[in-house]
């Protein structure tokens, strides 16, 4: 598993305050590595990404504090999460 982006560390203490009001989505998470980062400093998440095989590795994470979704995000469908 590749390192969180810089991005990722720098907003731990915001990403951890609002985790208060429900999980972080990652969108276009790709392989997961910004969510599975995130679960393992306690903050729920979602992942979401249009290609099916690159969720494997996020799907097959404990379950309980990461969930993973596929999803195109350009179709105009919107997100598959409830608000």
């Amino acid at each position: 598993m590749t390192n969180p982006s810089a991005l990722i560390l720098r907003s731990l203490a915001l990403l951890r305050s609002a985790s208060e009001i429900g999980p972080i989505v990652d969108l276009a998470c790709g392989r997961g590595r910004n969510a599975l980062a995130l679960t393992r400093e306690g903050i729920d998440c979602i992942g979401l990404d249009r290609d099916r095989d690159s969720l494997r590795e996020l799907a097959a994470a404990p379950p309980g504090r990461v969930a993973a979704g596929c999803c195109d995000l350009e179709s105009g469908q919107g997100l598959p999460v409830q608000p």
